[in-house]
C-alpha cells in the first residue's frame, strides 16, 4: 500500500530497488487517489514514489467515498467499535489487492509511533508521575506535533496530575 506519506514511500522504494537489482517484474502497489485539490490528495507524492525503478502501481480512484456504506459489516468484523478511521476506504485497496491475487501487503501504519512514540509515550510518562521527564519531552513533541510547550504540559497534569491519582485511590478504597 502506497500512500505518498514516508513510511509506505520508504518501504516502497526499498522493495522496488530489491526487486530491480534481481530483475524481478515490478513490486504491486496499491494507492488511494482522491481529487485533486482535496486535503486528502497526496498524489503528487505518490508520483514521485512511483518515478523509482523496480514499482507497479495500481491507482485506485476514491471518488464518490461514502464512509458508512460499509459501516454495519465492519462493525461485525472486528467485533465492535474500532479505532480506524480510514478502515472503510482501505477496504478497496484490499478489494482490489485481493482480485490481483495478493497474498501479503505491507502499508506504513504505525511509522509515526515507531519514529516518535506518538502521544503514548508522553501518556506513560504523566501516569507514572515522571513530571520532569515529561517536561523534557515535551519540548521535542510540541515542536513536532505544533502545540504549545505549556499547554500540552496543562492538559496532562489535569489527567494525570495529583488529583487524578487521589480520585483514583478514594475508588479503589471504596470497593
Amino acid at each position: 500500500m502506497l500512500s505518498g506519506g514516508l513510511d509506505s514511500s520508504s518501504i516502497a522504494c526499498v522493495a522496488g530497488l530489491a526487486r530491480a537489482a534481481t530483475r524481478k517484474p515490478g513490486l504491486p502497489t496499491f494507492s488511494l487517489i482522491f481529487e485533486k485539490g482535496s486535503s486528502m490528495d497526496e498524489k503528487p507524492f505518490i508520483d514521485a514514489v512511483l518515478e523509482r525503478p523496480g514499482l507497479d502501481s495500481t491507482l485506485i480512484s476514491v471518488g464518490n467515498y461514502a464512509p458508512f456504506a460499509e459501516f454495519e459489516r465492519i462493525l461485525e468484523e472486528q467485533e465492535g467499535t474500532f479505532l480506524a478511521p480510514g478502515l472503510s476506504l482501505t477496504r478497496s485497496i484490499y478489494r482490489t489487492a485481493g482480485a490481483q491475487r495478493m497474498k501479503v501487503l505491507l502499508d506504513g501504519h504505525g511509522g509515526d509511533e515507531v519514529v516518535s512514540q506518538g502521544h503514548g509515550h508522553l501518556h506513560e510518562l504523566a501516569d507514572a508521575g515522571r513530571w520532569m521527564e515529561l517536561w523534557r519531552e515535551l519540548r521535542g513533541a510540541s515542536n513536532t506535533y505544533g502545540d504549545g510547550m505549556l499547554g500540552m504540559y496543562f492538559k496532562f497534569l489535569t489527567v494525570y496530575g495529583p488529583a487524578w491519582r487521589i480520585a483514583k485511590l478514594r475508588g479503589m478504597a471504596n470497593r
